[in-house]
Formats: C-alpha cells, structure tokens, sequence
C-alpha cells in the first residue's frame, strides 16, 4: 500500500495568499473583483466621484491598498505567484502590468500615485469631470522580490489631485435677464453668446421698472428709455397684451442700456467692442452676421434660397411683427431665431462716436422688407445682390427696428 502524499508548504503559500486577497476584497465594501479575467464589476460611489481604491494583492497575504485619483477607473491585480499587479488608469482602461512573483516572494511596494483628475474642456457642449488626465495613469506595484519569510506589505499610494479648469466654457451662462442664450462658435475657437430672440416688449418693460440711468460717452445725457409711441406708427410696445413681441421704437442708446442692465452687450465685435461698419459682413469680425450666417456660410439663416413663407417679411403671411420665437425662423445655429424678418436689430457698428447723430447699423431687414436689391433686405448681410449696409443715426426711434443683446463668457 502507497503511502497518502503531503502537501509540500510551497504548494501552502499561494493558496493563502489567495484566500486572504479574496477575504480583503469582500471585507473592503464597494467593489467585487472576478479573479477571472481581472474585470471590475461596480466600482461604487456617487455619479461624477468615482474615486476608489484598487487591491493590489501580493504573495503571503500582504494586501496594497491604491487610492484612485479623481475620476479614475479602477484595476484589481490579484495576488499570489503568477499573478499580476494591477494598476489604476484614470483614463479608464484597466491595465494590467507587472511581472510574476517568484518563489515565495515578498508582496513588494504596490503603491500608486494616481493622475490628477481631468481637466475641464471648453466649447461645444457639456463638461467633461475627468476627461484627459493629468499624469494620467498609475504604476501598478512593482513586483516582489525573492526570498524568504513574512512578506512584506505594499504602501497605501496617493490620492491624485482634482481637475482645473481650462479653456473657453462650453456652454453659456443663464443671463441675468431677458432671453436665453445660445452658442456660437468663434473663429479659431472658443465661443460667444447671442440672444435666442429680439429682446420682447415684456423684457423691456423689466428694464424700464429698474430705473436706468444716464449714459455715457455717445449717449451722453440720454435719460429717456421710454420707447416712442404714436397712434400711426410706434403701437407696438404693449408689455400687457403683447408680451412675447419685440420691442421697436426704441433708439441704438435705449438698446445699450438695455443690454447693459442685462449683463450683456449690444451685439458688436467678436471679442468685445464696436465693429467697423466696413466689416458687417464679415463672419470672423461681426457678431451679428457669424450668427446669422452660420459662419458666413448663409445668405438667409435657414439656407442660400429665399423662402417667403420663413420668416417675417412682407409677403409673409403672418400677422406683423409676430411674438418670438417664430419657429420656422431658426438659424443660423440651431435654437437661434428671428435673425431675418419681424424687427430689425441694432448692432454696435456706427460710423463715428461723437453723439446722438452717428449713423449706425441696424440689421435682418424687418416685416416690411422684401428679398430685393434694396436696402435694407432679409438676407443676413443686408444687401441680396451685393453686401450693402443700412444705417439710421443713433437716436432714431423706428417702428422696424428693435434689437438682441451678445455676451462673451
């Protein structure tokens, strides 16, 4: 009869150092690792702050415990002769690195220094907790080395740094008052806001109620914010009954003001100040015509064929002007209305900066204008078969002339 063969101790080790590795991942709480493959099941915590803690395992029971950086997904490594160290990437992907252990080898430093989180990236839309790390991912453990004896617990590693701001915002701010805002690129990047529609008789009559006071520099001495009313031309402004339509008859010193009060600026330079007339239609330089224009790809904003039933001109149909937004005419961005038709825009583009008598911009043509070769017209640069400007002086008060306000973040 053969004698029952013993297990040798160095079948002994392995196997314990596995069972303690298993009892410190379900003790842990928030995590479960399969040792088959080394895929993370549910790294636990709150949306937004996936930070957690990765168990590298190490021969004879020494545990390592990682602290993931912000963001960070995490890897397990188990532990072991054989097995590999884990690493925690904060890009997200698991990585696994390391060699085997030898022998009963010591568990060996498995600490990690996890990334800083990512950065906040700008322009186009939502920001990104976590996106492109800094240092980006961590160092497994290095592997143990050989000998014998008590192994050698690794160190706990180093929780990463949160992310930092950087760039343009990718979406604009909740304005103070007044319409919602929507995006538009800038040429080389970054973006600025426009109004989603000409300011309405009901944000003007907020403005009204706060009391503006006098201006300066062109508008020097303006006091009056009162738009013009008569029985035959001016009857528009009815903050009552007709909340929703834009307000007119409002000089380019009231359209300031207004947007001013409202923490925005009348539509001017991309990048902040007046625009030379001379480039009212030039999509890298005007505010106004980049919007309408999708870039300056655009006769009209809704595409490069007039369409009389679109937007609000002449031989619309619509009762004039009509409230806002009118939803067929959106353009050239998307959420964007009104930049053709209904009451034509003020922009901050006047000849001079002397006074009240400055001949300055107004833009869109109004529900009194036609698709014509006279100015002003529908199209977003204002002439249909060549660029032509139309300008009234600064303190005209005209019942197809109203306005929108721009913000740069």
């Amino acid at each position: 009869m053969s004698t029952p063969r013993r297990l040798r101790p160095r079948f002994l080790a392995p196997a314990l150092g596995v069972t303690l590795a298993v009892f410190a991942v379900t003790s842990f709480g928030g995590c479960f690792v399969s040792f088959d493959g080394y895929e993370l099941a549910d790294a636990g915590g709150s949306e937004g702050e996936l930070a957690g803690t990765a168990n590298g395992g190490s021969a004879n029971g020494g545990s390592a415990n990682a602290s993931a950086g912000h963001a960070g997904t995490l890897a397990h490594g188990g532990g072991g002769a054989g097995n590999e160290a884990g690493s925690s990437s904060v890009a997200g992907t698991n990585q696994l690195g390391g060699g085997p252990n030898g022998g009963q080898s010591s568990g060996g430093s498995a600490a990690t220094t996890a990334g800083s989180g990512g950065t906040t990236s700008g322009g186009g839309g939502a920001t990104s907790s976590g996106g492109t790390a800094n240092g980006g991912t961590s160092n497994g453990g290095h592997t143990g080395t050989a000998g014998g004896g008590a192994s050698n617990a690794g160190a706990t590693g180093t929780a990463g740094s949160g992310g930092t701001g950087g760039g343009n915002p990718a979406s604009c701010p909740t304005p103070l008052h007044g319409a919602i805002l929507v995006e538009i690129p800038k040429p080389g990047g970054g973006i600025y806001c426009i109004d989603r529609t000409e300011v309405t008789n009901q944000d003007y009559a907020a403005f009204l109620a706060s009391s503006p006071g006098a201006q300066t520099g062109a508008c020097a001495g303006h006091t009056d914010f009162t738009p013009a009313s008569d029985a035959t031309n001016c009857t528009q402004y009815d903050p009552t009954n007709k909340p929703k339509v834009p307000i007119a008859c409002v000089d380019w010193c009231d359209a300031e003001a207004y947007c001013a009060w409202a923490g925005k600026h009348l539509c001017g330079k991309i990048g902040g100040g007046t625009n030379a007339p001379g480039d009212f239609a030039d999509a890298t330089k005007s505010e106004w015509f980049a919007a309408c224009s999708d870039g300056g790809t655009l006769k009209f904003p809704y595409g490069n064929t007039y369409q009389a039933d679109t937007c609000v001109g002449a031989d619309n149909g619509f009762v004039r002007p009509t409230s806002v937004p009118s939803a067929a005419c959106e353009g050239g961005y998307a959420g964007l209305f009104d930049m053709s038709g209904n009451v034509s825009e003020w922009e901050d583009s006047c000849a001079a900066n002397t006074g009240l008598s400055d001949q300055c911009l107004y833009r869109g043509g109004s529900y009194l204008d036609l698709d014509t070769t006279t100015t002003p017209t529908l199209t977003c640069n204002s002439g249909s078969t060549s660029a032509k400007a139309a300008t009234k002086a600064r303190s005209t008060r005209d019942k197809e002339i109203g306005f929108r306000c721009c913000l740069d973040p």
